[in-house]
């Protein structure tokens, strides 16, 4: 009696663990529905309106210079910009931006690209005008110099206060 007591009571236990590795395993088992693709369309939206807002534009110029002078000389700079680009064998051109600043895009010749640069940035104040030299740079290669210049603010005045005054 007890052989079938023990064969019993080792059915009962086997039947017992069978049944707990089933319950484990029966969960992993069964086919889940792959979990839906967020949609990232309003991100990839408002990342873009950002960055346009943001970033500026890229610039076909391989130089960029941002100058900044005071309000009242700014369309005086750029003229000179436009006039030194002119000096150089080369041309400019300007655009006046809604925040007071000036944008200027010139076109030298490579050989007086370093001269050029050096007038705009008031490095030097003149440009050799060699009408030679100017005709004989036509036909190389030009670099574009993108140029911004910018109001500088200027500090307001703070006027002394009553208590500072002597009487």
């Amino acid at each position: 009696m007890s052989s079938k007591c023990s064969t019993r009571h080792f059915l009962k236990n086997s039947l017992g663990v069978i049944l707990a590795i089933a319950c484990a395993f029966f969960p992993a088992c069964r086919h889940r529905k792959p979990p839906a693709v967020p949609n990232i369309d309003a991100l990839t939206a408002t990342l873009k309106k950002s960055a346009e807002q943001t970033l500026p534009a890229p610039s076909l110029a391989r130089e960029q210079i941002t100058i900044d002078d005071a309000p009242d000389r700014v369309e005086k700079r750029a003229q000179q910009i436009i006039d030194a680009a002119t000096k150089s064998g080369g041309t400019a051109v300007k655009m006046t931006n809604q925040d007071g600043s000036i944008s200027l895009l010139a076109k030298i010749p490579d050989a007086n690209s370093a001269a050029f640069l050096g007038a705009a940035r008031g490095e030097s104040q003149s440009i050799s005008t060699n009408a030679d030299s100017a005709i004989s740079t036509s036909g190389t290669e030009s670099e574009l110099i993108d140029i911004h210049i910018h109001p500088r603010a200027t500090p307001q005045q703070s006027q002394p206060s009553q208590s500072q005054q002597k009487p």
